[in-house]
């Protein structure tokens, strides 16, 4: 297993912090007390985890979905597709894994992605099960990188 770099991530990360402090800013400045998108979009996967873990996966789906609107992180994609697939959304989960994979193709668990993927995508008939997979805990966002089960 090949480990990613940490420097070109830290860069990333300091130009991100960079760019948002040299923002301009027009109007009322931002208190505390005043949410971010980045604030929406932790409450939103938060939502997603709760509704997940109550196994409430269409629900969790739309909150994971909502929270990549407001911030592109592909751990929301991933947990979307996830429970999509727990609803037998196939078509839909197959879809959000490749737009994943599109956003981020050099992601560490991009290979295992795949592999679900091609899980999914193999035809079956209703006479033979698809072969099992194991439940994945949603992912959270706060950690840059985790490893995602298959």
């Amino acid at each position: 297993m090949t480990r990613t770099p940490i420097l070109p991530w830290l860069v990333a990360a300091c130009s991100v912090m960079v760019a948002l402090m040299l923002e301009p800013r027009v109007g009322v400045a931002q208190t505390a007390s005043q949410p971010t998108s980045l604030d929406a979009a932790k409450k939103q996967m938060e939502r997603g985890q709760e509704l997940y873990m109550q196994q409430k996966y269409e629900e969790a789906a739309a909150a994971f979905a909502a929270a990549y609107t407001i911030q592109p992180y592909g751990a929301f994609l991933y947990n979307e597709g996830v429970c999509h697939q727990k609803i037998g959304n196939n078509d839909k989960a197959l879809a959000i894994f490749r737009k994943y994979l599109a956003a981020d193709p050099g992601a560490p668990d991009a290979e295992q992605v795949r592999h679900r993927i091609q899980r999914l995508d193999r035809p079956h008939s209703p006479s033979t099960p698809m072969p099992a997979l194991s439940t994945p805990t949603p992912h959270h966002p706060s950690s840059k990188r985790q490893a995602r089960t298959s």
